[in-house]
């Protein structure tokens, strides 16, 4: 009798075995795990840029991620010299083919682009993130739509279009500069109120979150001290109205290249670790990331890293997740969206 009980038992757990491998090699089912990002972005030999940064931040903060990168490039173009290759559509969806097989796209809780080398590239990204999303309907999309700064492009009109009209609508979360902004929503803020209308116009489109990472129209500010300050805007439309928030940050009087993705990077792991997207959750991942990138940047200064425009991420790896600076995000009070978007004139 002992014997026949033991067989039985054995059975069935072969047989709930055998259904979950089978539920799982089919995408049926995800394993229930820590979180895990899918971060498709560039990549250099030299320097830390890209997937780089990105692979470093996530690791510090503990969260897998598996980089995929669209392209491969000897070192960033802020030097004199960079070769390397781009990935197009067939070649991305060669390797999320290799996911796929294996059982793999399933069990990513976030995707997570950055820089985009071609428009061909872009649609690869938004047909592997349509079977990604299939696999896992909870899945996390964040957008680092980089296309340029300071007034200059980065990329070709293709490539804006591409990250604009494909993949921003399936973004859950979008992180434009300023300049970025105003490219996206096609039209040049002159003050934060006209931020904020501009991230209304952008969530009209998609994404539920906005974090605008950094604004400044304090170039002709009477004060001294407002010429010392930046600031990071979110906007969140999953209250109504539209919920607004400003971080306020001191102004490192230094460029650094890859700032902009180390800041998304750490913003994406706070994200993953802080469980579903809320507002309150997405307000806490920025005040660190934002105290993270800080620290950052001061540890650079006192420590250079490879050459005079590099941050010395691996020096800055512990405060990832320990940063000892705070940044507390306020609501914004101003003038509502609408109004905004008539007034062109800069913050006082």
């Amino acid at each position: 009798v002992c014997m026949c009980a033991l067989v039985c038992v054995c059975t069935h757990i072969y047989i709930y075995i055998y259904v979950c491998v089978c539920a799982f090699r089919c995408g049926g089912m995800s394993r229930e795990a820590d979180p895990r990002v899918l971060s498709i972005q560039s990549h250099v030999v030299r320097g830390y840029v890209g997937n780089k940064s990105a692979t470093l931040a996530l690791q510090s903060l503990g969260v897998e991620v598996d980089p995929l990168n669209n392209l491969q490039f000897s070192n960033s173009k802020g030097y004199k010299h960079c070769q390397g290759q781009v990935l197009d559509a067939q070649q991305v969806s060669d390797i999320a083919d290799g996911l796929e097989k294996n059982g793999f796209l399933g069990d990513y809780s976030h995707i997570l682009t950055g820089y985009i080398g071609s428009e061909s590239a872009g649609l690869g990204v938004e047909e592997l993130y349509q079977k990604m999303k299939q696999r896992n309907p909870n899945l996390v999309y964040i957008l680092d739509p980089v296309l340029g700064d300071n007034g200059r492009m980065y990329v070709s009109e293709s490539i804006s279009s591409v990250m604009r009209d494909r993949l921003l609508p399936l973004a859950d979360m979008i992180t434009p500069n300023q300049f970025e902004l105003g490219v996206l929503a096609d039209m040049v803020p002159e003050s934060v109120e006209q931020c904020f209308s501009c991230m209304e116009a952008l969530h009209h489109m998609g994404p539920r979150f906005v974090v605008v990472t950094s604004v400044d129209f304090n170039s002709g500010a009477a004060s001294e001290d407002k010429c010392k300050n930046l600031q990071l805007l979110v906007s969140s439309s999953e209250e109504e109205p539209v919920s607004r928030f400003v971080i306020t940050f001191p102004k490192i009087e230094a460029y650094y290249q890859g700032t902009g993705d180390l800041f998304t990077s750490l913003l994406c792991g706070w994200c993953a670790l802080g469980g579903p997207l809320t507002t309150e959750s997405v307000l806490k991942a920025c005040e660190q990331s934002v105290a993270a990138l800080q620290e950052t940047l001061l540890i650079t200064q006192q420590h250079p890293g490879s050459s005079p425009f590099e941050l010395n991420v691996l020096k800055s790896r512990h405060c990832f997740s320990h940063p000892s600076s705070h940044f507390k995000a306020e609501e914004f009070l101003g003038p509502p969206a609408d109004q905004g978007r008539e007034d062109t004139a800069p913050m006082e």
